[in-house]
């Protein structure tokens, strides 16, 4: 005769299975942090194949847990690294994320992985290792999930999304994605889309004594900025999404000229447009190109598209109680920043969550709290459990 657990036991399970998962969790993303994998303006990492430590490290944690990964290449020497957990007849989750990071120039230590006052410090700590270390620890660790379960580490994230555009066009459809990014274990729903160009306005050379024998490249660039900025006001008093605000246009870069006694025959400046997930990018860049004139040249250099997951969709409304289980905040939310969603939205609704706070992201003193990481574990744990 078989005799089912008492609740108090089964309580007492999952509380040390959530504790294994933390515990795991912590201990690989410290070691995560160690190595450098920086996919933007690398300093300590080779340039070529920014996240094969990476890789190599999660590999070597798979096989040492009895998983099964595969390798995607998305360019020479940059793979992601998928793991299956297959159940047939279940509902698909993807949890899904990056392996590269920014660079960390100017960072003291960036690679130490300290752990002290109760976080883990060092360039990737909560963007995006301590959440990818937690989700490789729930799949190693889970007895059974209620899923058809895949594990996607990506490249690039930071700079191109090429490693979700390379899964997306490789995996088939899912019912939800799981895109674990620094959220403060909110669910994000919905989050902008990112247009970046580079626009450059020619001129011509001459000493600058003789200003009228030239052309200025940087005052023929100056009206440019001007009518960026008024296209960025004229946005930000368009129709306001309830979640998003308004779409943005940031000048980011201004670069002219090589002496002070040459009258400049170049100007170039870059351009951050965040987009609303009901706008493309052809449009804004159409809109770009008249505001600016036919005597700027424009070139896109990146962009990826918002997201918004239909608020029907079932299992991020399970996410979403399993937070609530959890004691965390259930509401869910939108988010300026753009993530690898941009890109596998298109085989399937998508949500962004994790733990640690986008605020330490990309900061001189990066960091994600171990009490965040264990919180998470509990989350993620209830949900893949069903």
């Amino acid at each position: 005769m078989s005799r089912k657990s008492s609740p108090a036991s089964q309580a007492q399970g999952n509380d040390s299975l959530v504790e294994r998962i933390a515990d795991l969790a912590v201990e690989l993303a410290g070691e995560l942090v160690r190595i450098p994998s920086e996919s933007s303006a690398p300093v300590a990492t080779d340039a070529k194949a920014p996240e094969a430590g990476v890789a190599a490290a999660l590999a070597a944690f798979c096989q040492q847990h009895g998983l099964p990964c595969s390798w995607q290449e998305v360019a020479p020497d940059r793979c992601n690294l998928v793991v299956r957990r297959p159940k047939a007849g279940a509902p698909s989750v993807v949890l899904a994320a990056h392996m590269d990071t920014v660079s960390a120039a100017g960072m003291r230590k960036p690679f130490a992985a300290e752990v002290r006052d109760g976080r883990l410090w060092g360039r990737g700590a909560c963007d995006d290792k301590g959440p990818l270390a937690l989700a490789a620890a729930v799949v190693a660790c889970l007895p059974e999930p209620a899923f058809d379960l895949t594990l996607l580490a990506t490249v690039d994230e930071e700079c191109s999304l090429a490693g979700a555009a390379a899964a997306a066009a490789r995996l088939p459809p899912f019912d939800l994605c799981v895109a674990l990014e620094p959220t403060e274990c909110r669910v994000i729903t919905a989050h902008k889309g990112v247009l970046r160009l580079a626009l450059t306005t020619p001129g011509r050379a001459v000493h600058s004594s003789e200003p009228e024998k030239g052309e200025n490249a940087i005052s023929k660039m100056a009206p440019v900025i001007m009518a960026l900025d008024a296209l960025h006001q004229e946005l930000q008093a368009g129709p306001m999404d309830a979640q998003l605000g308004t779409a943005t246009v940031t000048v980011t870069t201004v670069r002219g000229g090589g002496s002070v006694n040459v009258v400049p025959d170049r100007c170039a400046i870059t351009v951050d447009i965040r987009l609303l997930p009901d706008m493309t990018a052809g449009e804004m860049l159409a809109r770009v190109q008249r505001c600016v004139g036919s005597g700027t040249a424009v070139e896109v250099l990146f962009s990826g598209a918002g997201m918004r997951t239909p608020a029907d969709c079932e299992l991020a409304r399970r996410l979403l109680q399993a937070v609530r289980d959890c004691g965390g905040d259930d509401r869910s939310a939108g988010a300026a920043f753009a993530t690898d969603c941009s890109q596998l939205a298109a085989r399937g609704p998508c949500v962004v969550w994790g733990p640690g706070s986008i605020r330490q992201a990309h900061q001189q003193q990066e960091w994600i709290s171990l009490d965040d990481i264990r919180r998470a574990a509990g989350i993620l744990t209830a949900f893949l459990c069903g």
